[in-house]
């Protein structure tokens, strides 16, 4: 994982879902260059599938980190499912095609922002969001200080900056 420049964000999303509950979960976290926290959400929602979870994480990250007027963002996502569709020109076809539609019209706002592939080993903090997101009794969570199952996984990713 690599650190923002001074001047911008790093957000991480992930999406979750459980087969057997029938249920998805999706988080996410935006972060200073300093590794510091600016904000960060869970959700959950009945139905769905893994791809669906990874979409609605992606697309409320970007609409929160927007609407809190952060204009320069660099967006790590572990689903380069994701990143394919977005960038090629097949999206109106997509059995998602609406979310779909929708992530790209908030990727083309007047900001900056540079979508980028990680491997699954580099998402962990949004992973773990994601996945207590998935719990039955989630909805969406805005946290001010990050859950106990994050704090490991924060401090090995604060040494990694």
């Amino acid at each position: 994982m690599a650190a923002p420049s001074p001047c911008t964000v790093k957000l991480n999303t992930n999406g979750s879902f459980h087969e057997d509950r029938r249920r998805m979960g999706y988080g996410g976290v935006v972060r200073k260059s300093s590794g510091n926290w600016v904000t960060r959400f869970l959700a959950g929602a009945s139905g769905g599938d893994a791809l669906m979870a990874e979409l609605l994480a992606l697309r409320y990250g970007l609409q929160l980190v927007w609407e809190s007027g952060m204009r320069v963002v660099m967006c790590e996502i572990d689903c380069l499912e994701i990143i394919d569709t977005l960038q090629g020109d097949r999206i109106d076809f997509h059995e998602l095609a609406a979310e779909f539609v929708e992530v790209r019209s908030l990727l083309q706002q007047d900001w900056e922002v540079q979508l980028l592939h990680i491997p699954r080993s580099a998402n962990d903090v949004a992973d773990c969001l994601a996945g207590l997101g998935a719990t039955p009794q989630c909805a969406l969570l805005h946290l001010d200080t990050p859950p106990m199952e994050v704090d490991p996984i924060l401090a090995r990713d604060f040494l990694a900056l």
